[in-house]
């Protein structure tokens, strides 16, 4: 599906699952049963806590603080495609670190992604050549 970083569609999905990684080290995966599908579920990791979100039942399936638990569902779950990003002097960065489409096999590539720029709130610099679609 579309990804987009301040409103401006810069890639389409690729595989399954999306996580984005935040700077605190929370980090959500949205899951899906193909690039081009919906989300179906979304699991959110803080730490020790972990919330996982049926978006089909609209239903949370299961909640809980439990350090060990939270690990090990965590570990259970491919990443997919994940990104992160990160504020520099000239705005923000976003760009993908690794791709986990099996757990525990991650591949690590950084790839940039896309800018926001600083001064200038409504510009973003599309940094990914999408083969796929002809406008990125």
């Amino acid at each position: 599906m579309n990804e987009n970083l301040n409103g401006k569609h810069i890639k389409n999905r690729i595989g399954k699952n999306r996580t984005i990684f935040f700077p605190d080290g929370t980090k959500i995966t949205c899951v899906s049963t193909g690039p081009e599908q919906s989300v179906t579920a979304v699991s959110i990791y803080d730490g020790a806590k972990v919330h996982h979100l049926n978006i089909t039942c609209d239903k949370v399936e299961y909640s809980t603080a439990n350090g060990a638990m939270a690990k090990r569902l965590e570990e259970m779950q491919p990443d997919g495609e994940t990104s992160t990003y990160e504020l520099n002097p000239t705005g923000l960065l976003f760009y993908n670190i690794y791709t986990e489409d099996t757990p525990g096999n991650k591949v690590y590539q950084r790839l940039n992604l896309g800018q926001l720029h600083l001064g200038a709130p409504n510009q973003v610099s599309d940094l990914y050549d999408d083969p796929r679609l002809p406008h990125t």
